[in-house]
């Protein structure tokens, strides 16, 4: 199995080199302005263990071409990947976009969510997607983030919280 990680995570990082299928949305709404360097902080590897002890949330994220941010997101239970999905944080004319793409959803193409108003934190919404509508990074005075992932879903609301702590070099705060 840590092979085929190894190869997912590969496959995937090259497919998002070659341009990769995270193109923003054209609108014709004037964007707002945000200072781009709070993206720059999710720079590195990020990891989120869950209270069971056996499933761990990760992400990774680094510069890609126009400036851009493409991530990557896997849950492993024990030593089996059970979900993926390529990220981006896009720098457009028309906003800031975040980008996720789970290749066995939404027939393969990639949901935009818009960033929105907020000076401590990113936030991300697409109230025209089933589940979440938004999305929030909020960065915290020990190096961590505070992640919320949350919207309705069959008319009922739903949240999902993540507290990202980096990944040391050496793997050693994997659990």
């Amino acid at each position: 199995m840590p092979r085929l990680l190894s190869a997912l995570m590969i496959a995937a990082l090259v497919a998002c080199e070659a341009g990769g299928p995270h193109k923003a949305p054209d609108t014709s709404e004037p964007p707002p302005t945000f200072d781009r360097t709070m993206p720059e902080q999710l720079l590195g590897e990020w990891y989120s263990p869950m209270e069971d002890g056996r499933t761990v949330f990760h992400e990774q994220w680094r510069r890609s071409g126009g400036g851009n941010l493409e991530g990557l997101g896997f849950v492993m239970s024990g030593n089996d990947t059970v979900f993926i999905e390529h990220l981006g944080i896009l720098f457009t004319d028309s906003g800031t976009w975040y980008s996720a793409l789970i290749p066995t959803q939404n027939d393969g193409v990639p949901v935009h969510f818009r960033r929105t108003e907020d000076h401590d934190s990113l936030v991300f919404v697409n109230p025209e997607h089933d589940f979440p509508q938004r999305i929030s990074y909020a960065p915290r005075g020990d190096g961590t983030w505070s992640v919320s992932v949350r919207g309705t879903e069959q008319g009922e609301g739903r949240v999902e919280r993540f507290h990202f702590r980096p990944r040391s070099e050496e793997g050693a705060d994997l659990p």
